[in-house]
Order: structure tokens, then C-alpha cells, then sequence
């Protein structure tokens, strides 16, 4: 194979596959984060945060939807964020259940199957994308490492 043909190959990319992942990122929830570095940075991972607004002043949460705050919890729980969702935001805390059941259900639907057309396709585009040489196939190291990853991929050669 020559270079001409490897690089005809980009055309064949499965653009569905591209698209996929444009799609899994315009979708997936963002979580605000403070700015600073103070202590409650290492709390806003949980999706509760994205819900109430942290008052730096007087150290509470105060509920974006009501005029309930919560005092920052020292042990980092979020539990009585959550049960005020409940409670108080019942409908906005079964929409938050199904975003995230729906979210986990297409993580699992989105797991890639192999297929050498597949690979091939995605070896193409990242040497072009990634302005690899062609040679790149040659390195041993890098064949032992595809190998790990998938025992039954033929890495295509581009020739002498």
C-alpha cells in the first residue's frame, strides 16, 4: 500500500463514529466549579452543586430554585443538598434520576466494538491528524502495544 492510499482511506473514516463523540459531548452535564482553591473545590464533583450556589461569605449553599441555603457540610456530604432536591424539588429530582439513567445506559451502548475496518480506519485518521509518519506501523513498540490492546488487529503496512 502507498501513501496515496492511506490517504484516500481518510475519506472511507466512518463519519458516524466522529459524530458520536460530538454528540456524547454536547450532552454530558457540566459541573460548575468554583474558581478558587479553597476547600469546597474538591466538593463540586457531585451534581447536586449545579443546583445551589456556594455563599463564600457566611459558607453556605444557598437553593437556586428557593430561598433555602445549607450550611458547607465539614465532612463533605451532600446528602441534605440532595434531600432538599427531594423534597422540596421533586420534579426537578426525578429529571436529575433520569439524565443520569440515561446518561449511564448510553455509556454502555457507546462501548466500541472492534472490527478491522474499524481500526484501520481510526489508525488512518490519527496519523494524518496527528501528522505521524507513515512508518509509524514499523515501530515495534508501537505494534506490541496494539497487540495488547486487541491480539486480533492487523496493523496495515504502507509499504517498503
Amino acid at each position: 500500500m502507498n501513501n496515496n492510499t492511506m490517504i484516500s482511506d481518510i475519506t472511507d473514516i466512518d463519519s458516524e463514529s466522529l459524530s458520536d463523540s460530538i454528540i456524547l459531548q454536547d450532552i454530558t452535564p457540566q459541573i460548575n466549579e468554583p474558581e478558587d482553591n479553597s476547600q469546597t473545590k474538591k466538593h463540586s464533583k457531585s451534581l447536586v452543586y449545579n443546583y445551589f450556589t456556594l455563599n463564600e461569605i457566611n459558607n453556605r449553599y444557598n437553593c437556586n430554585y428557593c430561598d433555602k441555603s445549607y450550611k458547607v457540610a465539614k465532612d463533605s456530604s451532600t446528602s441534605s443538598l440532595w434531600k432538599h432536591i427531594k423534597s422540596k424539588h421533586n420534579d426537578l429530582f426525578l429529571e436529575i434520576n433520569q439524565i443520569t439513567e440515561a446518561l449511564n445506559k448510553l455509556e454502555i451502548s457507546e462501548q466500541l466494538v472492534f472490527t478491522q475496518k474499524s481500526f484501520r480506519n481510526d489508525l488512518v485518521h490519527w496519523i494524518v491528524v496527528d501528522d505521524q509518519p507513515f512508518t509509524v506501523v514499523h515501530n515495534k513498540f508501537f505494534q506490541k502495544m496494539i497487540k495488547r490492546l486487541n491480539s486480533e488487529a492487523i496493523i496495515p503496512s504502507p509499504g517498503p
